[in-house]
């Protein structure tokens, strides 16, 4: 529930941040423009601040960013309504049910025991102060909003009922010049004439079929040359549809009936519909007719004051007196020759302007900013791997511990290890290995070469961490072998491909078994179909429906109404060790749903083909990487997934993420004067002398965004 109201109120931001932008913009421009150009295609381009409310056009268009960035308060929010970790971590000694065990190739110095399980922590996220804060303004918001929308109805049935029962038929002659003039403006669709005793100033409505509702005075008080363009006038809002844009304001006006900018957006668009209006009637009559066009609208405006009972979607011809004026001067400004609608120029002037506002409007997440300098990127990449070449052991190993000479976890991550970094050394520099990088790259390799066993696998025996490791070690030596093809190598695939293919749950994925038992879970199932995948481009032949089948495993564990892909059950939050889940709590982290987003590309799917991927992606975005080491944020395989998965999705989703990972990795780097840099070994999956882990995994995150 949380995790929604928060997207909710980050929507709500953003939107609320580009509309003002947009406001401000256009304002500029109408003011810049409003003697200079036609008010047809100033009136479109008023309507933008109010359509940027309800869809983000700004995101879809490749423009760069140069005003407010709509997504730094929606971190804020996100930020306070963070769950905030206990200070004080769970015993090491606590141990939970062997079915919802965690994959101990991440497993911690404290778990020295390979029988240590841990446990999947609550589908639901805790409740704060901050998200109590945020559902009672949702409710006020919900209730404002249906408060609206019930006005919106009554006025719109009050209306109907009212104009129906006080209509009058007119006269022959009066039907013939209205259609005389329907045929003079352009009109192409039926209007029919409605004359309202007592109804002060004639107004359009009708949806689907056009109504002009006119009080029955109206052809007999008003001269020949004004009633024409008064007609004209309540023509030319037929034929732009000014009705559906009149209810499209106040279906938005609904929704955001809190927000100033609203308001002032919707005034300002239906000041310009009238101007447009005004200037296509005086095209109509002729420029010689501007002091009867002026005449005619003091006229019905001395009088004009628009009733309770005119309907939500009616477009009236009377105006406020503090507009009049304006109107009055703009038709007799002899300097600009009146058009009856939108010119090419016009056009063209819309469509630049648009974008031009829409670019003020992106959220600067596209640009480099301060907070995340895209310039140190590179040397910080540069000086990771350099961290890495410098800590590889003797025999191509990366050790998990502080002192290679103590390997205090039997090895229990090592083969992780060394196949992550063989894998992020793989990555750099992108134009070519060097020879240091290679002959390490193939140190690495061999070491994995060296740990395979006579049936295939690859590591140690050691409960949870065999399956992880292998599919971490297959992976890291098919990309090998793509880079330095080897036949030895190859063989050695083969043999790790049988061995994989032989612990497949039938029909299903793997967990932590060499043997199928039944048991599944969506991480070693995700990770051994990628493993597969780099398995099959080196060329070993693996039978398709394999990785098939492990992918409807996933989609079983995924929620399709959030995207969110479960452990072991679906649709819920990931895992922590019971010792860490206090200190690192899983709302932080979607790992899950993003190996199963990468699961789905390696398979060949698009991302933007199903609702479920969508908001998968959706949730990524929703979970930005943060460094706080309070909170307990920190979460390095989750960030390298994430960020492989989000940089398939590209985008807007790629911008926000590559902004927050540049951000939190250069935060909480350690450099060093030699150039070189690494990461702390304080996350949710790693202890003091699992530097080597953490850097590779931020090294591989760096290298997808």
């Amino acid at each position: 529930m949380s995790a929604h109201l928060t997207s909710w109120a980050t929507w709500m931001l953003e939107r609320g941040s580009a509309s003002l932008f947009a406001l401000v913009a256009v304002s500029l421009l109408l003011g810049l423009l409003r003697r200079r150009s036609s008010a047809h295609a100033l009136s479109w381009l008023a309507l933008l601040p109010l359509v940027l409310l309800v869809l983000p056009l700004e995101r879809m268009l490749p423009l760069g960013s140069y005003g407010f960035a709509p997504m730094a308060p929606a971190r804020a929010l996100r930020a306070e309504l963070a769950v905030e970790p206990a200070s004080s971590p769970r015993p090491s000694g606590a141990l939970e049910s062997a079915d919802l065990a965690e994959p101990a190739a991440f497993a911690p110095v404290a778990a020295a025991k390979p029988t240590a399980r841990t446990r999947e922590e609550g589908a639901s996220e805790p409740t704060t102060a901050g998200s109590a804060a945020l559902i009672l303004a949702f409710a006020a918001w919900i209730a404002g909003a249906l408060a609206s929308l019930a006005q919106l109805a009554w006025i719109e049935a009050r209306s109907r009922r009212i104009l129906r029962r006080a209509a009058c038929t007119p006269a022959p002659n009066e039907l013939a010049l209205f259609e005389r003039l329907r045929q003079r403006s352009g009109c192409g669709r039926r209007v029919r004439l409605c004359l309202i005793p007592g109804l002060p100033s004639p107004a359009t409505g009708g949806l689907l079929r056009p109504v002009l509702y006119a009080p029955v005075s109206l052809f007999e008080t008003l001269p020949a040359h004004e009633l024409r363009w008064v007609l004209l006038h309540e023509l030319a809002h037929v034929r732009r549809r000014d009705v559906w844009v009149a209810l499209f304001e106040r279906a938005v006006l609904a929704a955001w009936w809190f927000f100033p900018v609203a308001w002032l957006a919707r005034a300002q668009s239906a000041r310009w519909r009238e101007l447009a209006c005004d200037e296509a009637a005086l095209a109509g009559v002729g420029p010689r007719a501007r002091a009867s066009s002026s005449s005619a609208l003091l006229r019905l405006a001395s009088a004009s004051v628009e009733p309770l009972a005119l309907r939500a979607s009616l477009a009236p011809l009377c105006s406020p007196p503090s507009f009049l004026r304006t109107r009055i001067m703009r038709l007799l400004d002899t300097r600009r020759a009146p058009a009856r609608g939108l010119s090419l120029p016009g056009i063209l002037l819309v469509i630049a302007a648009t974008c031009g506002t829409l670019a003020l409007a992106r959220p600067q997440d596209e640009l480099p900013s301060s907070s995340a300098p895209r310039a140190e990127i590179p040397a910080l990449r540069r000086g990771a791997a350099l961290w890495l070449l410098r800590h590889q052991q003797n025999d191509g190993r990366w050790t998990v511990s502080a002192d290679p000479t103590v390997r205090t976890q039997g090895e229990m991550n090592e083969i992780t290890t060394t196949a992550l970094a063989v894998r992020a050394l793989l990555g750099e520099p992108k134009d070519g290995a060097s020879p240091e990088l290679e002959a390490a790259v193939r140190k690495g390799a061999a070491f994995l070469g060296s740990a395979q066993h006579e049936d295939g696998g690859i590591g140690p025996r050691l409960d949870q961490a065999t399956m992880i490791g292998h599919a971490h070690a297959l992976r890291a030596l098919a990309e090998t072998g793509l880079r330095f093809p080897d036949a030895v190598r190859k063989e050695q695939l083969e043999r790790a491909v049988a061995f994989a293919l032989r612990a497949r749950n039938p029909y299903r994925g793997w967990r932590y078994g060499i043997k199928p038992d039944g048991d599944n879970d969506s991480k070693i199932t995700a990770a051994m179909m990628l493993a597969l995948d780099a398995a099959q481009r080196m060329g070993i032949d693996i039978p398709r429906y394999n990785q098939h089948e492990a992918l409807a495993l996933l989609e079983d564990l995924t929620n399709a109404e959030t995207g969110r892909t479960g452990f072991v059950s679906p649709g819920t939050l990931g895992t922590r060790y019971v010792w860490k889940s206090e200190r690192f709590p899983a709302a932080f982290s979607e790992e899950p749903t993003a190996l199963t987003l990468l699961a789905r590309v390696s398979l060949g799917k698009n991302l933007a083909d199903s609702p479920t991927t969508r908001r998968g992606v959706a949730l990524l975005v929703e979970r930005l990487p943060l460094w706080s080491i309070e909170r307990g944020s920190i979460d390095y395989t989750y960030w390298m997934h994430g960020a492989q998965a989000i940089a398939e999705a590209g985008g807007y989703a790629a911008s926000a993420w590559r902004a927050a990972l540049h951000t939190a990795l250069l935060e909480g780097r350690i450099a060093h004067a030699d150039g070189s840099a690494h990461w702390p070994a304080i996350d949710a999956w790693s202890e003091p002398g699992m530097e080597p882990f953490a850097t590779a995994c931020a090294l591989l995150a760096l290298q997808a965004l």
